[in-house]
This record gives C-alpha cells, sequence and structure tokens, in this order.
C-alpha cells in the first residue's frame, strides 16, 4: 500500500501559554485533518520532527497524538510511523450555549433539566463539552460573546449546541461551526416538540374521558409548530389547535382559550395560569374540559381550582403539560403532556453529528410523553 508523505516540515510554531501545550497542537493537527491539508493516507513526520517544529517535548507530542489516535483521526504502528486515516472526524468535543441564564429562577427549571440530560447523553458518547450561559445585559447581546467566538476561531469545538435562541442572538450563525439549536429559528439544524402529536394526545384523552367542550390556558406564544401545521405564529398555534378539536368533535368558545396578546416573561405564567381559570370559571357556561401548557402556568391553576373548589373529574376534567424531570404537586386528577427531556438532548447532539459527517440534516420533531389519568 502507498502513503503520500509529509515531507517537508513547516517553519517553527509559537503557542500559547493556555491552553495545555498538547491541546494546542492536538487542535491544530485537527483542523489540518478536516481541512484536508493532511488528507487521508498522510504520514505525519516523527514524533522527534514534530517536537522540534512545536518547539516542544517528544512527551507532549505523544500526549496530543494519543488524543488524536483515541478519536479515530490516526492510526500510530510501532515501526511504520503515524498515518491519518480519517479526513472527518466523529464528534469529540462540543460547546452549549445558553441564551438566558439557566440557574436564575424556578422557571428555568426546564433549561437546567436540559443541560443535565446533555451532559449525561455526552459522557455516555464520550463526548468533551464546555458550558456557555449568557449573563450580558439585553443590550449586549446582539454583539458575539467574546470567549465563545474566540474558541470558534480557533476551532477549539466541533459544533455548538443552541439551549436557548433569541432573535439579537443571530451572530452564533456567523461562528462558522455546525449548529444544533432547541427552538424554531428559521434552521434546519432545530429541534422542536411536535405540538401536532401534543393536540391529538391531550384532546384524545378528553375525548375519551366524555368531555364534549374544551378550553386551553397557555401563556406563552407558541412557535413549536412544523411549518406545514402552522405559520408559526400564536394565531396558527390556535387554529391548529381548533383544527384538532373539530377532528375529535369537540367544541370550544374564544372565551375558553385564554392566552395573552404578546409574549410574557416566565415569571408571570404562574399568575397568568391563576388569573385565566378564574376568567374562565366566572362564565355563565363552562368547559368540561380543560387543557394547560406549558407547566409554568400549571401551578397556577391549580391554585385557582382548589380555590373555586371545583369537582375534578365530575365538573371538569383536565390534562396538564410537565416537563421530563420537573415535578407538580397537583392534588386533583388529571392526565399528563410529558416534553421527552432526554429526547431532546439526544436530538440536539445527533443533529451536530451529522452536519460534522456532511450529511443534509431537517428539523426534527421530539414527541411528548404520555400519562394518562389513574382515577377515572
Amino acid at each position: 500500500m502507498h502513503y503520500n508523505i509529509v515531507k517537508d516540515i513547516p517553519p517553527l510554531i509559537e503557542l500559547r501559554r493556555e491552553p495545555p501545550v498538547y491541546q494546542q497542537i492536538g487542535t491544530r493537527l485537527r483542523a489540518d485533518i478536516e481541512s484536508g491539508e493532511l488528507s487521508c493516507g498522510a504520514r505525519l513526520p516523527s514524533v522527534q520532527a514534530l517536537a522540534k517544529q512545536y518547539q516542544t517535548s517528544v512527551f507532549t507530542i505523544q500526549t496530543a497524538l494519543n488524543a488524536l489516535a483515541e478519536d479515530g483521526l490516526i492510526d500510530r504502528t510501532r515501526g511504520r510511523g503515524t498515518f491519518i486515516t480519517s479526513s472527518s472526524t466523529r464528534l469529540t468535543n462540543v460547546a452549549i450555549y445558553f441564551g438566558a441564564n439557566l440557574w436564575h429562577g424556578g422557571e428555568m427549571a426546564y433549561y437546567r433539566g436540559l443541560y443535565d440530560k446533555l451532559v449525561a447523553e455526552l459522557d455516555s458518547r464520550k463526548i468533551r463539552h464546555r458550558l456557555w450561559v449568557e449573563t450580558r445585559p439585553a443590550g449586549m447581546q446582539g454583539e458575539p460573546l467574546p470567549e465563545l467566538a474566540e474558541a470558534a476561531s480557533r476551532r477549539t469545538h466541533q459544533g455548538l449546541i443552541i439551549g436557548i435562541s433569541k432573535p439579537e442572538l443571530s451572530w452564533l450563525n456567523r461562528l462558522g461551526l455546525p449548529l444544533a439549536v432547541h427552538g424554531t429559528p428559521p434552521l434546519s439544524a432545530r429541534v422542536v416538540m411536535d405540538s401536532e402529536q401534543l393536540f391529538e394526545l391531550a384532546l384524545g384523552d378528553l375525548k375519551d374521558r366524555g368531555c364534549r367542550t374544551v378550553g386551553m390556558i397557555t401563556p406563552v406564544v407558541h412557535t413549536d409548530h412544523p411549518p406545514e401545521a402552522s405559520s408559526g405564529d400564536v394565531e396558527g398555534f390556535f387554529r391548529s389547535f381548533k383544527q384538532r378539536l373539530g377532528a375529535f368533535g369537540l367544541k370550544t368558545k374564544n372565551s375558553w382559550v385564554r392566552a395573552p396578546s404578546r409574549p410574557l416573561l416566565s415569571q408571570g405564567h404562574e399568575e397568568f395560569g391563576y388569573r385565566e381559570f378564574l376568567e374562565i370559571w366566572s362564565q355563565p357556561e363552562r368547559p368540561d374540559g380543560l387543557f394547560v401548557y406549558p407547566d409554568t402556568a400549571v401551578k397556577g391553576t391549580i391554585t385557582a381550582i382548589l380555590q373555586k373548589s371545583v369537582a375534578v373529574p365530575e365538573d371538569l376534567k383536565l390534562v396538564f403539560h410537565r416537563n421530563e424531570g420537573v415535578p407538580i404537586l397537583c392534588p386533583v386528577e388529571a392526565s399528563w403532556m410529558v416534553t421527552d427531556t432526554g429526547g431532546v438532548a439526544r436530538a440536539l447532539i445527533d443533529l451536530v453529528e451529522r452536519q460534522l459527517a456532511g450529511q443534509k440534516v431537517a428539523p426534527i420533531l421530539v414527541p411528548f410523553g404520555f400519562e394518562k389519568s389513574s382515577l377515572e
């Protein structure tokens, strides 16, 4: 078998103090492999020659090459040398970015859970990771986060997982890394929850339990619909909701479908759920089924139900939403639509891996779990 031998050794390379020298060398060699400058089958210079080139020790070179061998990029055979075995690499190092402070407030519990699931899944796949959390004032978030931008320019990471995205974070698209976003920006590499399946299961459950009329409380402008099902705005969400009602022969009234005229801060969702349930229950005609989404509005709704001494499930049957791993104390009977946080984490990682392998990607819809009421 014939190999292309790298004969010319480039000039001496100066390295920074941080990060460790072996990581800097590995990053440079990895970039040369991914760019094609070092092609599959090429033989690297000896460790002694590389140590001279990088002005470091043979041990440091050996450490850098060991990491590349573990990732399957090079083959090291005693007596033959070190050869490039792949022009593309498996995902071994990824950045994670949340566009809001996920450590602040109970309303961020879902995103903290998502981060935990990401870490567990990345660890199981032996993928290294680093977290960045946006803590800058809103007026500064339109500019790149300096530390993340520098890491991207040095190709320290092979891809970027975005747990929370906002319009002002468009600079993330310019980092030049494979992206995977949780949400609905106009990107193919995004992961969203399957809202059609959400309605199918939630409304089907209410129908099966004898409901003829249904209301809904949702405090957010929902944009998780696939494009073919909705225009992506709040009115499109409710059109789709009403279409599923029609498919099940259920009825609703505009006064039973409660949503704000503009998006609310998530800190106000609990109060919204409380206030809007009281509005529904104060009407002379009431629905016999209610769907509440997302979980941040459920606690307030439960409080209002208890305050009004509503007979559940005799006078009102309930379907609530919650996130996997985020418990909700609920003293009334309800079925539950459960966000598969682990499924979201796996899909985000899969999207980065597919892009790294040169595959085309499309949005991934993650289905909800369903827990049927057991107290009928």
